[in-house]
C-alpha cells in the first residue's frame, strides 16, 4: 500500500478546515482530490487533532501488548510440549532451544523453571562447583610457588579436575594467586679472592689502558698506572701500540725508583 504524504493529524485538520468552508476549495487548496477527503472524512469522522494522536498512542501500545500475550502464549505451549516428551527426566537446554525454533521463537523466551525463579527473586541454592578445585590449586600454588596457573593446571587434571586454560586462568584470578617476582640477586663467588684494602702508599698499584685517536684518526693507547692509597698517577705511557714488553719496562722503571709494590691490581691482561 503506497504511503501517503499527509499525516492522521494532517488529514483531520483538513477535514476540519473542509467543515468551515467548500470540500472543493479545501481539496484544490492541498491538491488532493474530493474523493481522498471523502475517504478521510469517512475513515475519522468528526474526530479532532488531540484525539488523533491519542488514538494513534493507544493503537500503538495496543499492538505491542498483543505481541506480548502472543510470545507468551507461545511460551507456555512449547514448555508444556517438551515437559510432555521429557516426562520426568531433566529437560536439556538443547531440545528447549530445538523446539523454540521450531515454532519461531527467540532462544532468550526459553527459561528454565531455575531461572525463572532466580528472576522471580527466589535464590534457589546451589553447588558451587568451583569449590574443590579453588581449594586444590591454593594448596598447589603454596607447594610450588614458582608455578603459574598452566603448570598448576596440569596438576589439577592429575588430580581429577579437568579444565580447559580459561577456566583455569578464571580460578586463578578468583584466587588471588600469582607469581612472584623474581629479584636479580648479586651472586658472589667464594673461591676467588677479594681484593684487600690499602693502608698506605706503595702496597697496591693498579694499572688499565685507555684509548683515544689524533686528529687524523690515528689510534692511541695510554697505559697508566696509580698508587691506589695515593691516587697519585705513577706513569703515563702512550704509543700506537703497547705490548707486553712495553708494559714490563714501564713497570721495571717505577719498581727501581719507588721499590717494589706489595700488590699489583689489573681488570685486563697486558
Amino acid at each position: 500500500m503506497r504511503k501517503s504524504r499527509f499525516t492522521d493529524e494532517q488529514m483531520v485538520a483538513i477535514l476540519r478546515e473542509a467543515d468551515k468552508t467548500t470540500i472543493e476549495d479545501v481539496a484544490k487548496k492541498h491538491g488532493v482530490s474530493q474523493a481522498t477527503i471523502y475517504g478521510w472524512r469517512k475513515r475519522f469522522g468528526t474526530l479532532a487533532v488531540d484525539e488523533t494522536k491519542r488514538r494513534r498512542a493507544l493503537e500503538t501500545e495496543n499492538g505491542r501488548l498483543k505481541k506480548l500475550v502472543a510470545e507468551r502464549d507461545l511460551e507456555i505451549r512449547v514448555m508444556k510440549e517438551i515437559a510432555a516428551k521429557n516426562g520426568k527426566r531433566r529437560r536439556s537446554p538443547r531440545a528447549g532451544l530445538v523446539c523454540a525454533s521450531t515454532r519461531s521463537l527467540s532462544p532468550k523466551g526459553v527459561r528454565s523453571p531455575a531461572r525463572r525463579q532466580i528472576r522471580a527473586g527466589v535464590q534457589i541454592p546451589m553447588a558451587n562447583r568451583d569449590d574443590k578445585p579453588l581449594a586444590r590449586m591454593r594448596e598447589l600454588a603454596a607447594h610450588y610457588p614458582r608455578f603459574g596457573y598452566r603448570r598448576i593446571r596440569i596438576f589439577l587434571g592429575r588430580d581429577g579436575f579437568t579444565m580447559g586454560v580459561d577456566r583455569a586462568h578464571r580460578l586463578w584470578r578468583k584466587a588471588g594467586l600469582q607469581v612472584p617476582l623474581k629479584r636479580s640477586r648479586k651472586r658472589i663467588s667464594a673461591s676467588r679472592p677479594r681484593p684487600l684494602p690499602t693502608t698506605g702508599p706503595n702496597q697496591v698499584w693498579a694499572y688499565d689502558f685507555v684509548f683515544d685517536q689524533c686528529a687524523n684518526g690515528q689510534q692511541l693507547k695510554c697505559l697508566t698506572i696509580i698508587d691506589e692509597w695515593t691516587r697519585e698517577a705513577l706513569a703515563i705511557d702512550v704509543a700506537g701500540s703497547l705490548r707486553s714488553g712495553r708494559v714490563i719496562e714501564v713497570l721495571s722503571r717505577l719498581v727501581s725508583e719507588r721499590g717494589a709494590t706489595r700488590h699489583l691490581r689489573s681488570d685486563v691482561g697486558p
